[in-house]
């Protein structure tokens, strides 16, 4: 279950599990130019790419424009693509994470209209607590909450992403877990926030 989002994360279907395990593959044809496998990997990657956009910027324009930026900044940078599977997952998520923080702390309106989103699971008022909590957070914790709660990545593949050993990126998860129940549960920002 999502601590983010208060529902369990869908299931990978077979066929999508099977695409993620060929996301380095598919990644190496789109830096060729391929749009059929740039359509696969949107596919994978798009529920949780959109689902962490939309709970890190509280804003569907904003929501959209990350989601836009990252898949473009994904084909850019698709020739740099590490060949490991499980590594690929990681870059894809993190290019992802880059750019939902700039959109989120953008202050600029974002240029997109968007298409209507679901309305959030979590009640509204979770959801105005949640964008400030989680934009508080230090820079590690954040982008290791958002790699595992959004991204779906495994500690494994985590750690990879966050370029440190397993067990640090396990105690990152877990300082992020307990900043974003603290800011959530008390509605102020966490002990261990920064400021903005």
């Amino acid at each position: 279950m999502s601590l983010l989002t208060s529902r369990a994360a869908p299931p990978a279907t077979t066929s999508r599990g099977k695409e993620e395990g060929r996301l380095a593959e598919l990644l190496q044809k789109v830096a060729a130019g391929d749009t059929k496998a740039f359509a696969t990997v949107y596919g994978v990657l798009a529920p949780r790419i959109w689902a962490m956009a939309a709970a890190v910027t509280c804003d569907r324009d904003r929501a959209e424009a990350a989601a836009v930026q990252a898949f473009e900044a994904v084909w850019r940078a698709a020739p740099r693509c590490p060949s490991d599977p499980e590594a690929a997952t990681a870059w894809a998520m993190r290019i992802a994470v880059d750019r939902t923080i700039r959109a989120a702390t953008d202050p600029r309106p974002p240029t997109l209209k968007p298409p209507p989103l679901k309305p959030p699971v979590a009640s509204e008022r979770q959801s105005e607590r949640l964008h400030p909590t989680l934009l508080a957070l230090p820079e590690r914790q954040r982008d290791a909450i958002l790699l595992s709660c959004y991204g779906r990545l495994p500690l494994r593949t985590l750690a990879c992403a966050l370029e440190v050993p397993k067990q640090d990126a396990a105690a990152l998860l877990c300082d992020a877990l307990i900043g974003v129940r603290e800011g959530l549960r008390s509605g102020r920002l966490p002990s261990c926030a920064k400021t903005l």
